[in-house]
C-alpha cells in the first residue's frame, strides 16, 4: 500500500512540475513562439524544424499545436504546413526522455531538488507576477519538482523487485506493454509521465529494455487521443489535423513495433548505445526521425488528401471567425481583420445598390466586381441582404468581447478599438442609406461635368468620385491613408452635399420638384452624405489596422 502511495506522490509531482514548467515557458515566450511559428512556416521543412524546435524548448506540444490550429484556421499558414508543425512537434516531444535519462538517473541531484524548487519559490513570492522573473522563477520551481517527482518515484521502483519477481513481467507480450502504453497515455494525457515511468521501471530492473520500448511505442500512439477529442466538436481545420496526427503516429508506430522492435538490440549496437537507459530514449527519437524522413517528402499530397475530409457542413456565417480561437490574439486580430473586409465590401455593394450608381464607372477590375457581386446570393433581397450584414456585425462583436476578456497587451487593445470602431461606422453608414431607401429613388445618376442639366435631381460627381475610392481601399488596399487624404474625402463629402443641395433648391425655383418633396430630398440628401462620412471614418479605421497589422509582419500580400 505504501508502494503506491509512493508511486502516486511522485507521479503527481512529476506532472505539476512539467505543467508549471509549460506554463511559465509560456509565459515567458509566447510572442516569440508565435512569430517564429508565422514567419517559419512558409515551406514544409520550416515548418516541421520550428515544430520540432519549440517543441523540445517548452516542453509544451499542446500549446504549439493550438498556436499552429489558431493560424490555419485564420489563413495566416496554409493546412500542409499546419501538418508540418504538428508533425515536427511529435519529434520534439521526445527531447523530454533526454532530459529524465540524463538529470535523473545520470546525476545525483536528490540534494539540489530541494533547495532548487524552495529557492525559486521564494523568488516567485517576491516578483511581481506577469514579469520576466517571475516566469523564470517558476521555470526553476516545475525543474525542481520534476526533480523531486523522479526521487520519490525511483525510491519506490526500487522496491518492487523485493515484492516480486521481475520475470512475471518481464514474460509478458510487447503487444501488452504496447496497450498498457496507449491506454495509460489516454487516461494521462501526457506521454512525457509514460516515459518517465518507462524509464524508471526500466533502471530499477521491474522491466526490460524491450518492454520500455513497447510501452513507449503505446505512449506515442496514445497520445494523439489528446487532439482527437478536442476536435470532436471543432472546426473542419482541426479535425484534419488531429486526423493527420492519428494517421502519422499510426504508421510510425506500427514501422517501430513491427521492424524496429524485434531488431532492438542491433539497432543500439549499430548506433554504439550500450547504456539501457539511452537506448529506451534513442529508440524513441530514431523512429519519430525516421517517420518524419517519410512524410516530409509527401507533406503536401498527404495534406491533401487530408483536406478532402470533414468538409460537407452547412455555410457559417463568418469566413473566418468561426475557424479561428480567440487564444491566440494574432490569429484572432488576422481573422478579424479580414471578416472586417468582408464586412465593408457587403456594406459598400449595398449602399451601391441603394444609390444606383453605375458599377461600370468606379473604375474596378473583372476579379473586384465579381468579388463585390459575390457577397450576396443573386436571389437575395435588399432586407435578406441587410439581416445578414446585420448578423455578421453581432459575430464580429461577440468575437471581440471574447478577444477583450483575455489578457491583451496595449498593442492588441489599441488594435480591437480600431476593430470595434471600423464596424460600427461601416453598419452606420448602411443603416443610414436603408432608412431613406425609397426616397433614394428620386435621384438620379451622377451626371458628368460636361454633361447639360438633367430634368430631375442628380447626385454629384464628387459621389462617384468617393465610391471609386472607397472601393479601391476595399477591395485592394492601395497607398497610405494619412490625416491629409482623411480631411480631403471629409471636404469632398461637404462638397457634395453643398452641390446636391443646390442642385434641389435649383429644381424648386424651376418648379420640376414640389415644395411638398422639398424636405424629403432635402433630408435625403443629408443622409447620403452623413452615409458617405461614416464610410470614410470606417476606411479611415480599416487603413489604421492595415498599416499596424503590416508593421507586425503579420499580413501577406494577398488578405
Amino acid at each position: 500500500m505504501q508502494l503506491a502511495i509512493n508511486l502516486a506522490l511522485g507521479l503527481g509531482i512529476f506532472l505539476f512540475g512539467m505543467r508549471q514548467l509549460e506554463q511559465s515557458l509560456e509565459a515567458l515566450s509566447s510572442d516569440h513562439v508565435k512569430q517564429i511559428l508565422g514567419y517559419s512556416t512558409g515551406h514544409p521543412l520550416g515548418s516541421v524544424a520550428s515544430g520540432t524546435l519549440i517543441t523540445a524548448i517548452l516542453q509544451s506540444s499542446s500549446m504549439v499545436s493550438l498556436i499552429v490550429l489558431a493560424f490555419a484556421s485564420a489563413g495566416m499558414i496554409p493546412l500542409f504546413n499546419a501538418v508540418g508543425v504538428i508533425l515536427g512537434a511529435n519529434l520534439g516531444t521526445t527531447f523530454t526522455g533526454w532530459i529524465v535519462a540524463t538529470l535523473g538517473f545520470k546525476l545525483n541531484l536528490e540534494a539540489f531538488a530541494l533547495p532548487l524548487f524552495g529557492f525559486a519559490a521564494l523568488a516567485q513570492i517576491y516578483s511581481r507576477a506577469h514579469t520576466r522573473w517571475h516566469a523564470l522563477s517558476g521555470i526553476f520551481i516545475g525543474l525542481g519538482l520534476l526533480l523531486l517527482g523522479l526521487v520519490h518515484m525511483k525510491e519506490a521502483v526500487n522496491e518492487l523487485p523485493s515484492l516480486f519477481k521481475p520475470d512475471l513481467i518481464g514474460g509478458l507480450s510487447p503487444f501488452l506493454f504496447l496497450l498498457l502504453g496507449t491506454g495509460l497515455t489516454a487516461v494521462m494525457q501526457s506521454s512525457s509521465a509514460i516515459m518517465m515511468i518507462a524509464l524508471t521501471a526500466l533502471n530499477g530492473g521491474v522491466i526490460d529494455l524491450a518492454s520500455a520500448a513497447a510501452l513507449v511505442i503505446g505512449a506515442d500512439i496514445g497520445t494523439t487521443s489528446t487532439t482527437a477529442l478536442g476536435s470532436i466538436k471543432s472546426t473542419a481545420i482541426a479535425k484534419q489535423l488531429a486526423m493527420s496526427h492519428v494517421i502519422y503516429n499510426l504508421v510510425v508506430d506500427a514501422f517501430a513495433f513491427l521492424l524496429m522492435l524485434p531488431w532492438l538490440d542491433e539497432v543500439l549496437a549499430f548506433m554504439g548505445i550500450t547504456d539501457p537507459l539511452y537506448g529506451l530514449v534513442a529508440f524513441h527519437s530514431s523512429f519519430n526521425l525516421i517517420g518524419l524522413c517519410i512524410f516530409v517528402p509527401l507533406l503536401r499530397p498527404y495534406s491533401r488528401w487530408i483536406s478532402h475530409f470533414f468538409n460537407k457542413t452547412p455555410p457559417p456565417v463568418t469566413r473566418y471567425l468561426h475557424l479561428t480561437p480567440v487564444d491566440v490574439p494574432e490569429a484572432a486580430t488576422i481573422a478579424l481583420f479580414k471578416e472586417l473586409r468582408g464586412l465593408l465590401a457587403k456594406v459598400l455593394w449595398l449602399n451601391i445598390g441603394n444609390l444606383k450608381l453605375d458599377v461600370s464607372q468606379l473604375g474596378l477590375s473583372a476579379d473586384e466586381r465579381n468579388f463585390l457581386e459575390g457577397q450576396f446570393l443573386p436571389s437575395a433581397s435588399f432586407d435578406m441582404c441587410y439581416a445578414e450584414v446585420k448578423i455578421l456585425e453581432g459575430e464580429i462583436h461577440r468575437y471581440l468581447s471574447a478577444l477583450q476578456g483575455k489578457s491583451l497587451s496595449p498593442s492588441y487593445s489599441h488594435l480591437c478599438n480600431d476593430l470595434t470602431d471600423c464596424a460600427r461606422d461601416g453598419i452606420y453608414s448602411a443603416k443610414t442609406l436603408k432608412d431613406v431607401r425609397d426616397d433614394l429613388s428620386r435621384f438620379a445618376q451622377p451626371r458628368q461635368a460636361s454633361a447639360e442639366n438633367s430634368p430631375g435631381v442628380s447626385f454629384p460627381i464628387e459621389l462617384l468620385q468617393m465610391y471609386s475610392f472607397f472601393s479601391e481601399r476595399i477591395l485592394h488596399g492601395g497607398s497610405v491613408l494619412n490625416q491629409f487624404n482623411l480631411d480631403s474625402l471629409h471636404a469632398t463629402a461637404d462638397a457634395g452635399y453643398q452641390l446636391l443641395h443646390a442642385d434641389i433648391l435649383d429644381h424648386v425655383e424651376e418648379e420640376s420638384i414640389d415644395y411638398r418633396e422639398l424636405a424629403t430630398l432635402l433630408n435625403a440628401n443629408r443622409e447620403v452624405w452623413h452615409s458617405c462620412e461614416s464610410l470614410v471614418k470606417a476606411i479611415g479605421h480599416f487603413q489604421a489596422l492595415q498599416n499596424r497589422l503590416d508593421r507586425m509582419g503579420w499580413l501577406s500580400g494577398d488578405y
